[in-house]
């Protein structure tokens, strides 16, 4: 079962770019959560919140957020049902 998506990715256009960029938007659109783009130095794409290319996440430190995020919310789950 697909979870519904909060988030839009679109490509931006850019003629002066050897690889492709993305901004990664809320769903609403009423927020630019940050840019997938290539990163040389890790020659891959990575995710940059808000574009700034001070911090970059690539697919495995992202996957290893959410694992994290899924662990604490077992525990708060377990922890409000459990007297």
């Amino acid at each position: 079962m697909n979870s519904p998506s909060f988030l839009e990715i679109i490509e931006v256009p850019a003629e002066d770019r050897k690889t492709k960029l993305f901004e990664v938007y809320a769903k609403n659109r009423m927020a630019k959560l940050g840019e997938v783009r290539f990163y040389g130095a890790w020659r891959k794409y990575v995710f940059s919140p808000n574009g700034e290319v001070l911090a970059v996440f690539d697919s495995g430190c992202l996957r290893e957020i959410a694992e994290f995020c899924d662990e604490r919310t077992k525990e708060w789950r377990l922890a409000a049902v459990t007297p």
